[in-house]
């Protein structure tokens, strides 16, 4: 029925379970980090990151941040 374990190439490692367990703040011990690139919300990182088991932010969230435009102006500087 293909419910048998997961296997994936290299470099990937899959993990126990038990990483997924609860802990001090979701499945992590901290919240994420305050000075998120991009205009990113806290609040939206933290629930993806330690609040989360499925999915992530919302189709198309990235639209509301800075990201083009900074990207932009990184590569122009940077190449």
């Amino acid at each position: 029925l293909g419910l048998g374990e997961k296997k994936f190439d290299e470099p990937c490692v899959m993990g126990e379970e038990s990483i997924m367990a609860p802990k001090k703040h979701g499945t992590s011990d901290t919240p994420v980090q305050g000075n998120l690139r991009w205009g990113c919300d806290v609040k939206v990182a933290d629930n993806i990151c330690n609040f989360n088991r499925h999915y992530a932010e919302y189709r198309g969230y990235w639209r509301s941040t800075s990201f083009i435009e900074q990207a932009k102006v990184e590569y122009e500087q940077n190449g």
